[in-house]
């Protein structure tokens, strides 16, 4: 019996010993060894963390489960015989991508090496030039080929992601997982109108299509929340009642939405308090996106249904953001690049304070032919100087306007409208220029509903501006002279207000560029015999390069008539128009001509970062003056084109080359422009990779030499073009 009830103990012993060494986990252990080789998409996602990523969530992942990896693998690594691979990468201008691809054997895997080493190059230069230090970290990109698999880390820790996916494939225990740093946040913090305003311009031929349905709310951290119904509390209670969100993890926010509920379109962006609290708040946005999906199935809407199911939630820094839209990833783009763009410290404006009177004098006599036909018919137009006394005050904290003046008509069928606001600071101005840009949409949308379509238009035509920290809108027969004759009379009235001594305006602006020349410019390929220090060009042909034909424009503009043009080349001519009676005006010299277009080319055209993703199509209009003026979209040749087309419609000697850069493996084009009898060139599309942290307007390829070009990684057919020699800039 004692001997029985030992064997029992000692029994039950072993089973407690058994049952303690198979107790569940909560978790993977990420320092063991796999038990067995993963898949690739289990591999990507092991390395990410090792990467230097700071933003997972805002990576697209292509896997096995998603049709687009075999595209990708195929153009972009030419690689074929492939069975099982994975990328998480990013989009627009960011180089960053992890790839681990399974070959079917080794020596496939030795061939797969050589392919990727190119693909490496070739994607080197699809951001030099553009994206400066994104082509610095494709050329740090680590290859690693290990048995059967390939991988490829091009990110901020290329040997961190290298050292874990080896370890994985090895079976070693991985490195201990890096702290991530902190998201840093932008500085100065942006207001929220200007980023609504420009997510709802982006996706405007959409909203327009909602009808009376659609409708907006926001709220501003920078001043009191604002909404368009007066209810300091709206946008939090909306957050609350539609997504589950709790008010008091949100700092600030917008939505854009049909109220009615007839369309799934969603445009909403909330800042919370913490990156953390962003992040808890993805789930709130994902179970909005399934409750929209089955509310409009339940409705018969299955067009509707759709597009919430295709929905969108993206998650950067403290900033949370849902769209539902017919391209949310464009507007992913779009709303990352805002961010950057918005957050980024402008340059500072020449513009004083000024006698509001005397300001308003000079604008006013534009329109005083437009004031007395008005009167002539009996109607009336009112002036206010210093009061703010509009129907979009609801939308904007004015107490931060110090000075103001307006003029306006009073009955439904005059849509003149025209208003001058100066703002205690810039930031605030961008919010004034916001407020007034929801006030012409306003005005637009109420006209059509109004069945009034010829004083839609007319509202449509209006400008909205900023000019330091003056916000403007002009809603008018001739916007753009009005908007001339404001930036003249500011510049005239702030050179008054100057002392004396010194220049009026001050370095940093157009007429004063500042030149910052880069560092050691090496240039890198085959040399050419034939000219020394140059390397050896050979046209990539990759792209149809050839030049839009500006002939006819350039015909109609001599004429001073644009009637007999094309669809596309009186859109051109139109924009090219605006941008000339914007910018230009009387007594420029040649240079401070050259220097205001090229200015304008650079700060307001963006890079059309299709162009280096082989799953998008690069429409032809980028490469052209459409791109570039109407678009205000485009890549190399569409910056050169409409650098170009500017200059010869302000009478000026301009050219396009077309050439190429990064050894001649890719195309590229730029412009030479002639000054007093010597050739400068002028390289706006490389100009643009600065944009966001110049100082005033520091270019690094304007009127530079030729030797300078070819130092700076530009190749070109050096007997068919001018040779730059100047070294003055031009000045």
């Amino acid at each position: 019996m004692i001997k029985r009830l030992s064997s029992i103990l000692l029994l039950m012993a072993l089973l407690l010993g058994l049952l303690g060494a198979c107790k569940p986990i909560s978790g993977p252990d990420p320092s063991a060894p796999p038990e067995e080789t993963q898949a690739a998409k289990e591999l990507v996602e092991l390395v990410l963390p090792y990467s230097g990523c700071e933003n997972p969530e805002a990576l697209e992942r292509l896997n096995a489960d998603v049709e687009d990896l075999d595209t990708y693998i195929e153009k972009a690594y030419a690689l074929n015989g492939w069975t099982d691979g994975a990328i998480i990468r990013a989009t627009g201008a960011s180089a960053f991508e992890l790839a681990a691809i399974r070959l079917e054997d080794e020596d496939a895997a030795k061939a797969g090496e050589a392919l990727l080493k190119d693909y490496l190059h070739q994607r080197e230069g699809d951001f030099t030039g553009y994206a400066p230090e994104q082509a610095d970290m494709v050329s740090n990109g680590v290859i690693v080929r290990h048995g059967t698999w390939l991988g490829l880390f091009i990110c901020p820790d290329p040997e961190g992601a290298a050292g874990a996916f080896e370890a994985a494939l090895k079976g070693d225990n991985l490195p201990e997982q890096p702290t991530p740093a902190p998201t840093p946040e932008p500085e100065p913090e942006m207001e929220m109108l200007p980023l609504m305003v420009d997510l709802m311009r982006f996706c405007k031929e959409e909203i327009d299509g909602l009808g009376k349905g659609y409708g907006y709310t926001s709220s501003n951290s920078m001043t009191e929340l604002a909404t368009g119904s007066g209810d300091d509390d709206y946008f939090l209670n909306w957050m609350s009642d539609s997504y589950g969100a709790d008010a008091e993890k949100i700092e600030s926010g917008f939505s854009v939405t049909d109220f009615i509920s007839d369309h799934a379109f969603e445009l909403t962006v909330s800042r919370m308090v913490s990156e953390d609290e962003a992040v808890r708040g993805m789930e709130c946005f994902r179970s909005h996106l399934k409750n929209q999906e089955a509310a409009f199935t339940e409705k018969g809407l299955p067009e509707e249904a759709e597009l919430a199911a295709n929905g969108l939630v993206v998650q950067t820094g403290r900033y949370l953001a849902l769209f539902i839209c017919q391209n949310p990833e464009e507007v992913r783009a779009e709303f990352e690049d805002a961010l950057i763009r918005l957050s980024a410290p402008q340059p500072a404006q020449p513009f004083q304070k000024v006698d509001m009177e005397l300001l308003w004098e000079r604008v006013q006599a534009v329109c005083q032919e437009e004031i007395d036909e008005i009167r002539a018919q009996g109607r009336r137009v009112f002036r206010t100087l210093n009061n703010i006394d509009f129907d979009y005050t609801l939308l904007y904290n004015f107490d931060r306007v110090e000075n103001s003046f307006s003029f306006f008509a009073f009955d439904d069928e005059d849509t003149l409208h025209v208003a001058v606001l100066y703002a205690e600071d810039e930031p605030a101005a961008a919010s004034l220029a916001a407020a007034l840009q929801l006030h012409q949409w306003s005005s637009e949308l109420g006209y059509l509903r109004d069945g009034l379509p010829e004083q839609a238009e007319q509202v449509a035509n209006g400008l909205v501006v900023q000019l330091g920290r003056y916000a403007a809108l002009f809603i008018c027969r001739n916007p753009q002279a009005a908007e001339a004759e404001l930036e003249a009379a500011l510049r005239d009235l702030s050179s008054a207000a100057e002392p004396s001594a010194g220049p009026s305006v001050p370095p940093g602006t157009p007429e004063h560029p500042i030149f910052v020349e880069l560092d050691d410019p090496m240039p890198e390929g085959e040399p050419d015999p034939d000219h020394p220090g140059r390397i050896k060009f050979v046209q990539p042909n990759e792209e149809d390069m050839s030049v839009y034909d500006t002939s006819a424009i350039l015909a109609a503009w001599e004429k001073g008539d644009p009637a007999g043009l094309s669809e596309d080349d009186r859109a051109i001519y139109d924009a090219a128009q605006a941008v000339l009676e914007e910018v230009l005006h009387d007594g420029m010299s040649p240079f401070e001509t050259e220097a205001t277009l090229y200015d304008w080319v650079v700060q307001k055209i963006d890079y059309g970062w299709k162009h280096a993703d082989v799953l998008e199509e690069t429409p032809r209009e980028a490469y052209t003056p459409y791109g570039g003026l109407v678009d205000r979209m485009a890549v190399c040749l569409g910056y050169a084109s409409s650098f170009q087309l500017l200059m010869n419609m302000a009478g000026m000697e301009c050219i396009t080359v077309v050439g190429a850069s990064h050894a001649s493996t890719g195309d590229h084009a730029w412009n030479m422009v002639r000054l007093d009898g010597e050739w400068y060139c002028v390289d706006a599309t490389w100009d643009f990779a600065y944009r966001e942290t110049m100082n005033g307007c520091e270019w690094r390829y304007f009127n530079v030499t030729s030797d300078y070009m070819a130092r700076s990684n530009h190749q070109w057919d050096y007997n068919a073009v001018p040779e730059a020699t100047a070294e003055d800039h031009g000045c």
